[in-house]
């Protein structure tokens, strides 16, 4: 879940909301930055600093946009988009008690979709505007 604060004559300050403890993925900082970087394309403001807040321990850690990491944001969006257009597949994960924490386990994972093949689903989405 995110959430943009507004205060008064500062810029707006994203802030995703995590289900577990406290973690510093870099994956996490990354998805809060492309917020900021769609903020700033919608409201033509700069913004410095986000925050994640985990809801099982209570905890939040800010965030700064540093340039490396809207670069590192910048180059995942355009690898992301390079596999859609592409139609490539991921390999599937090696580790896979990895998946039950990812925030993209019911896509990727669709019990509905359990006699479909995956690619075809995936790709059924983006044919229709999904993606």
């Amino acid at each position: 879940m995110r959430v943009v604060e507004f205060p008064k004559e500062k810029p707006p300050f994203p802030i995703d909301y995590k289900n577990g403890r406290i973690s510093k993925w870099t994956n996490q900082e990354a998805q809060l930055c492309a917020v900021a970087i769609c903020l700033e394309e919608m409201l033509d403001v700069k913004i410095q600093f986000g925050a994640i807040y985990h809801i099982q321990s209570k905890k939040r850690h800010d965030v700064e946009f540093s340039d490396s990491l809207r670069t590192l944001t910048i180059q995942t969006i355009e690898e992301i988009r390079k596999i859609l257009r592409d139609k490539i597949l991921t390999p599937p994960v090696s580790n896979r008690s990895l998946c039950k924490n990812c925030s993209l386990f019911d896509t990727c994972m669709p019990s509905s979709y359990s006699d479909l093949n995956f690619k075809e689903y995936l790709f059924r989405i983006k044919d229709s505007g999904g993606y």
